[in-house]
C-alpha cells in the first residue's frame, strides 16, 4: 500500500484552503450567517447524485451517487455508487467532518474521506470535499474536491467542482437558485467550466448494473 508523506498532504491541502477560500469568502458577502452545517445535509440519508461537474469523464455518462448514509459525531461513512457504460463500482467511504472555511465557528462543512477495502480495513487517505454550500431544505449542494489517484503522486491528483442534488430534486433540479448562483460564481472565480452531467439514463444504467 503506498503511503503519503505529510509534506505532500500540507502542500495540496494549502491548495484547496486558497482556492476554496477565496470562493467562500466572496460568495458570503452576498448572503448573511456562516455556511450550513454538513451534518444537518448528510443526516437527512439522501441520495446525492453530481449532477454538474469540472471533472472530464472522457465521454462517459456522469453517473455517481452517495447514500445509506451513517452519521454519528464527528464521523460518518455511506457508499458512493459510479458507473458508466460498461460496469458500476459501489465504494464504502469513511469520513471525518472537519471546519474548513469558518474558523470562528464550530461548523463542520468539509470531509476528510478514507476508502474501505473488501477486508474492512481503510486505506490510508483517499479525498478531501469541501461544502461550499449546502441547502437549507437538503436538495443541493456545491462541493469541491481534492481527488487522490493511487498513486499519491502530485501529478496523479485532481480538484473538481460539484453540484450535488438530492434524487427527489433531480425532476426540477434548478429550484435552489442559491445553490446554482454559487456553482457558477465559483466556476468563474477559478476560471473553470462544467465538462460532465447528469443525464436521464443515469439511474437507469446504474439500476441495470446493480440488478
Amino acid at each position: 500500500m503506498t503511503s503519503i508523506s505529510p509534506a505532500f498532504v500540507a502542500c495540496l491541502c494549502a491548495v484547496l484552503v486558497s482556492l476554496a477560500q477565496a470562493s467562500v469568502q466572496n460568495i458570503q458577502t452576498e448572503r448573511s450567517g456562516p455556511l450550513s452545517d454538513i451534518r444537518k445535509l448528510l443526516d437527512a440519508n439522501l441520495e446525492l447524485w453530481v449532477y454538474n461537474s469540472t471533472e472530464d469523464t472522457k465521454g462517459q455518462p456522469l453517473c455517481r451517487y452517495d447514500e445509506n448514509y451513517n452519521t454519528s459525531g464527528n464521523s460518518t461513512s455511506f457508499i458512493r455508487y459510479s458507473g458508466n457504460t460498461t460496469r458500476v463500482d459501489k465504494t464504502l467511504l469513511n469520513g471525518n467532518f472537519l471546519n474548513w472555511n469558518d474558523n470562528d465557528t464550530v461548523v463542520f462543512d468539509a470531509l476528510e474521506l478514507y476508502k474501505t477495502d473488501a477486508g474492512q480495513e481503510m486505506e490510508p487517505f483517499h479525498s478531501y470535499e469541501v461544502y461550499e454550500y449546502a441547502g437549507e431544505d437538503q436538495q443541493c449542494a456545491v462541493v469541491s474536491v481534492l481527488k487522490f489517484g493511487l498513486s499519491m503522486e502530485p501529478t496523479d491528483t485532481a480538484m473538481i467542482h460539484e453540484l450535488r442534488l438530492n434524487r427527489t430534486a433531480l425532476n426540477t433540479p434548478k429550484a435552489d437558485t442559491k445553490c446554482w448562483e454559487t456553482f457558477n460564481f465559483l466556476l468563474k472565480d477559478l476560471n473553470r467550466t462544467t465538462k460532465s452531467y447528469y443525464s436521464d439514463n443515469c439511474k437507469t444504467l446504474l439500476q441495470k448494473h446493480l440488478s
